[in-house]
């Protein structure tokens, strides 16, 4: 659906290694190696946006429900006609709960699309800081390459010295929590100060009655 963080990280890192300079390739190479979902697990302000979306989600969720509720009435009320209502009566009827169906099912997805978007929106800033972090780290340490050790990484044993994925966390801790901007679903919070956030799994369409699925703000 969309880049993994992981994807996102080391494409960046392993770009600026190959970009430099043929003379250096032949220099010996320094590694060492980060697990990103720690990092971004406890990056400062990583709970407040996953308290943000949460409320969020439980927003929408509310606004299912009351569409749910009366597809399940009007469904209702169509198998509790009498034998004698006429056919027009019926089919209007029917029509009409097939109509609220769509409805919700269509809102579903439109909560499910919404929901991933801001899930990518309020999960950018802290890849980008990370992405700035284990950059000067990089720098500092004077490493070739930062690889990915945690799951689903390629490293199967590995020095424990070269593992710098708490100095990453360190280092974040002293640089600035991003922003977090409420989205249309949280009417109630307020605009925080700053700069405007750049960019889940959400909400599935469910048949009435089925509640949709909690979205995962976890690392990908």
């Amino acid at each position: 659906m969309f880049l993994s963080i992981r994807t996102i990280l080391s494409s960046g890192l392993v770009a600026a290694s190959v970009a430099a300079p043929f003379a250096l390739q032949d220099a010996p190479q320094r590694i060492a190696f980060v697990d990103t979902s720690k990092i971004l697990a406890q990056a400062p302000g990583r709970a407040e946006a996953e308290a943000v979306l949460a409320k969020e989600y439980t927003a929408l969720q509310g606004q299912l429900k009351v569409m749910n509720e009366a597809a399940v009435k009007a469904f209702s009320d169509y198998q509790g006609l009498a034998a004698t209502t006429p056919q027009a009566e019926k089919d209007r009827r029917l029509k009409l709960v097939t109509d609220k169906q769509t409805e919700l099912q269509q809102k579903q997805r439109e909560f499910d699309a919404q929901m991933t978007a801001r899930q990518n929106e309020m999960l950018q800033p802290f890849v980008d800081q990370a992405k700035i972090a284990l950059e000067d780290l990089r720098v500092e340490g004077r490493w070739t390459y930062i690889l990915e050790a945690g799951q689903g990484g390629s490293i199967v044993a590995a020095d424990k010295n070269l593992d710098i994925t708490d100095r990453a966390i360190a280092k974040l801790r002293t640089m600035p929590k991003p922003s977090i901007t409420p989205g249309k679903a949280d009417s109630t919070a307020k605009k925080p100060v700053g700069a405007p956030l750049n960019d889940p799994a959400g909400i599935r369409p469910t048949t009435p009655g089925t509640p949709a699925k909690r979205p995962d703000f976890a690392v990908r």
